[in-house]
Formats: structure tokens, sequence, C-alpha cells
């Protein structure tokens, strides 16, 4: 089997490919036509700003990390069963299962309210006995506000701890982010957030 680890870098460029994607759609769009409908799937409502990450997402996946080892993609976006990939590859061969979110965050993003994030996560291929609980690599990446210049990423590979680094858009530059969890012993000083959308 490939080393989780040898996927990191092409899922991060991935992830980054998609998040400029967004912003410059973000950027240039007229006003109120990125939270049209595009349409009501089974499991979510997909905006136009959904599309902007979906249209490149195969291809972006097939070229960056199909070329590495055979994966079955699962996405928003994509038919239920996903797509393997490299295209015409049978999907007992795939040796990964990537589950991705191409933008979690979707309504604060499309009305510029907050960041939205690019997540995505890779298992072994155990067909559909697959769970999140066999996720070996996690990768996030932060689709920032159009005012917004620096924006951050993370990623955890199963036993190496977790890592982040913050990239600055305006001169293409990226620092290290350490993460520390917060020193709050109760939610009296904490901060956590839930958000349910117009609950029926």
């Amino acid at each position: 089997m490939t080393d989780p680890a040898s996927l990191l870098q092409p899922i991060l460029r991935v992830q980054a490919a998609i998040r400029d994607a967004v912003v410059a759609a973000c950027e240039s769009a007229a006003e109120g036509s990125l939270h049209r409908v595009d349409r009501d799937g089974a499991g979510d409502t997909i905006y136009a700003v959904d599309r902007v990450g979906e249209e490149r997402l195969v291809e972006l996946f097939e070229k960056e990390v199909a070329s590495i080892a055979p994966i079955v993609l699962l996405a928003e976006g994509l038919a239920p069963e996903g797509v393997v990939l490299p295209r015409g590859t049978d999907e007992a061969s795939a040796v990964w299962r990537v589950l991705v979110d191409p933008i979690d965050g979707t309504r604060g993003l499309m009305y510029q309210k907050r960041s939205a994030w690019i997540l995505a996560g890779v298992a072994p291929n155990r067909g559909k006995d697959t769970t999140l609980a066999d996720v070996v690599l996690a990768a996030q990446t932060e689709v920032p506000l159009v005012k917004q210049h620096l924006s951050d990423r993370l990623w955890a590979i199963r036993g190496q701890g977790a890592h982040a680094e913050r990239f600055n858009r305006l001169d293409r530059t990226m620092r290290p982010l350490h993460l520390r969890p917060s020193d709050a012993s109760t939610i009296a000083h904490g901060f956590a957030m839930v958000s349910r959308f117009f609950p029926g």
C-alpha cells in the first residue's frame, strides 16, 4: 500500500487550486450570482458557488492524486458511489477512498460573512465497509473572504500529530502556524458554535 504521507502535498495542491478558483469567482461575480440555487440534491442544496469547486475536482484529483495510486473519489456533486480514478480503473483496484467536501460553509462564504473550508479525508479502500474511523490522513484548507488576505491549512496523518500553515494571498507566502488547544477549563470562557440554518 502507498504511504498516505505521499498524498499530502498533492491533496494540498488540489485544495489550493480550488481555494484560488473560489476566491477569484467571489471577487469577479456579479452581486448575488453565487448564491443562486444550482440544484437540490438528496443530501444538500448546491449553490452556484459550490459549482466552482466541483467543476475542477475530478480533473485535479486525477492529475495530482490518482497519478500516485488509484482512488475512489467521493464528494458532493458526484454520484453517490463516487468516481474511480484514473478513469477506467476497477473500484476493487483502488488503494484509497478519498472523501471531499469542496466547500464546507457555503452559506457564510457566498454572502461573504465568514470563510469556508475545503475538507478531505483519505482511508484505505475497504469498499462499502470503509468508514470515517479508517481515515489515516485528513487535510483542510480555508477559503477566505474577499476582504481577508490570510487563510490557514491544517493536516494530520495518523500517528504523526496535527500541523498547520498560514497562507498570505497578497504575497503568496506560507508560514508555519503553531496549533494549541484552548486553555479554557469550562464553557464559561470557551467558544463553540453550532448552526442549523432555517430549521423546519
